[in-house]
């Protein structure tokens, strides 16, 4: 959608998307939309390690700087004032950028008017993995830290997309019900694995797999493949496979975990999920590939998300809550998968590969009070990694 540099640099780009499937199923829309429109794209991802407000703000820096660099063309604009061209000379001039802290707060919302103002037509606002950070800090942290970037991230959205005069059309990715729908009222929500026009586009499709082996002169069964790297089921059946596993296998040639969790983020928070014992037979049971009830939370009440920074162990309603809340913050990162329209389970063997990891790992440590009970387990079922399909 961005508009081009110039006009030879639009004419390669426009030659390039010719030679896509979009262009083929929908020339239309590609020669209608491309190259129309000016587009700020903001990425919220941020080290994992980053929990302290200070940290995360430094990284907003990088990312407000990277924006405005995009279009430090402007300059040079004179459909801006004076004064407007001066800020974004002092910004971007010299490899340097010269702005004091309010100068940052408010940077993304004058980039996108100035743009507007510029180009004479409203902005294509996409922003990447907005929940990255508070989910994050939802998991880990409390206090008056977590409480100052709880407010800023959502608050830099807020005033954003608010700009309704100066915007045509926002993509927000990595929105959890956990976290991020409460801060985006008004939306529509396309879920992981629901039921809606998107829903093929968030991996490859059986079809698609079985061209991807052809053109690639795969001899593997497409079987085998699945199991490994496919399983991700909606209420309706639609059967996708892990994109970015499938694009390590097709490169390595070899059938391994290429995709997994957050290690850190996940490992950890699993070790205080596994202090309670109803945890630790859920867990248990999606690892040996059966099922479990589930219900999946639209939109989780500000004050139960608030009560996984305080988890009360010995009060059995805090600790389903929570149970609900990671649950739910798995099902939409891919790490299960619906099985009919109640229940879920491990989508493949690479995702159990990891459970596997994190059990052994908790059988290994003397601060758990399960780790026996999780070691008896493992004696009935030790070394069993050959994934149980459901039945069809």
């Amino acid at each position: 959608f961005s508009i081009p540099i110039n006009a030879e640099e639009r004419n390669k780009s426009l030659q390039v998307f010719r030679s896509l499937k979009i262009y083929k199923e929908h020339p239309d829309f590609v020669e209608s939309y491309f190259g129309k429109f000016p587009v700020v794209h903001l990425n919220f991802r941020i080290p994992q390690k980053m929990l302290f407000f200070s940290d995360i703000y430094k990284e907003f820096s990088v990312m407000v700087e990277q924006a405005l660099r995009r279009h430090s063309y402007m300059r040079l604009s004179t459909n801006l004032t004076s004064i407007e061209r001066e800020k974004f000379t002092r910004w971007c001039d010299s490899g340097e950028i010269y702005m004091t802290r309010s100068e940052i707060n408010e940077a993304l919302v004058n980039l996108v008017r100035f743009l507007h103002k510029h180009h004479g037509t409203p902005v294509f606002l996409i922003i990447h993995d907005f929940d990255s950070i508070l989910t994050r800090i939802r998991f880990w942290s409390a206090g008056e830290n977590a409480n100052s970037i709880i407010s800023f991230i959502p608050g830099q959205i807020s005033k954003l997309v608010n700009l309704q005069d100066d915007l045509v059309k926002v993509v927000i990715t990595g929105v959890s019900s956990v976290t991020g729908r409460n801060y985006l009222q008004g939306f529509k929500h396309c879920m992981f694995l629901g039921d809606h026009e998107y829903t093929r586009f968030f991996g490859f499709t059986q079809e698609e797999m079985t061209l991807l082996m052809s053109k690639n002169h795969v001899t593997i069964d497409l079987d085998l493949i699945r199991q490994w790297y496919g399983g991700y089921k909606t209420h309706k059946g639609l059967e996708l496979f892990n994109p970015a596993s499938v694009y390590n296998f097709l490169i390595a040639r070899n059938l391994s975990s290429y995709w997994v969790f957050e290690s850190a983020d996940f490992r950890a928070r699993m070790y205080e999920l596994l202090k309670i014992e109803v945890h630790v037979d859920n867990l248990f049971t999606l690892f040996r590939g059966d099922s479990i009830q589930f219900k999946f939370e639209e939109n989780f009440p500000l004050i139960h998300i608030q009560k996984i920074l305080r988890i009360v162990e010995d009060e059995l309603q805090e600790q389903d809550s929570f149970l609900k809340m990671f649950l739910t913050y798995l099902f939409e990162n891919g790490y299960l998968s619906w099985v009919g329209t109640s229940r879920i389970r491990l989508p493949n063997m690479e995702v159990q590969e990891e459970i596997y990891r994190v059990l052994t790992e908790i059988i290994r440590s003397k601060e758990n009070p399960h780790r026996l009970k999780l070691e008896s387990l493992f004696k009935e079922f030790h070394g069993a990694l050959k994934f149980k399909l459901p039945s069809p």
